[in-house]
């Protein structure tokens, strides 16, 4: 039985983290493109800290 610390696993954990990071990525220009104004700052602001989370969630994939 594979468990979390196997390579394939932690693999895949990584791929969909870099995925979920261009996903934040992609949606914060695409709301500078679109928005004028101080909304665009607030969604930026949204987007970092979505990012943030991603990358701490993802912390322990790369310490074991």
């Amino acid at each position: 039985m594979a468990t979390a610390e196997a390579p394939l696993w932690r693999l895949i954990g990584g791929g969909f983290s870099l995925a979920c990071l261009a996903g934040e990525a992609g949606l914060a220009l695409l709301i500078l493109k679109t928005r004028r104004g101080f909304e665009p700052a607030i969604g930026v602001g949204g987007c970092f800290i979505g990012g943030v989370g991603v990358v701490f969630q993802t912390l322990p994939l790369l310490l074991i």
